[in-house]
């Protein structure tokens, strides 16, 4: 488990009454990469606890991408109504 190469610098507001475009706002740019340079060639799993709309996740991935030789798997808890 890495919990370092990923970082969120950016607070932001609970997702709970927002709308989807909303979401998707709230987590533009809320991720950086520590140590890239760490994670080139790994398959990469995120583990999120509540999958509403995904936009946490695909802001995660995103990022995640940039780096070269990397692939990516997503493990969801729940999935809300």
């Amino acid at each position: 488990v890495c919990v370092e190469s990923v970082v969120r610098r950016k607070i932001t507001e609970t997702q709970t009454r927002k709308s989807v475009f909303e979401r998707w706002e709230n987590v533009d740019g809320i991720f950086e990469l520590n140590h890239a340079d760490s994670l080139t060639g790994k398959h990469i799993l995120i583990v999120d606890d509540v999958l509403t709309t995904g936009a946490t996740i695909i802001a995660c991935a995103s990022r995640l991408v940039e780096v070269e030789g990397t692939r990516t798997s997503v493990l969801t808890l729940a999935m809300a109504d």
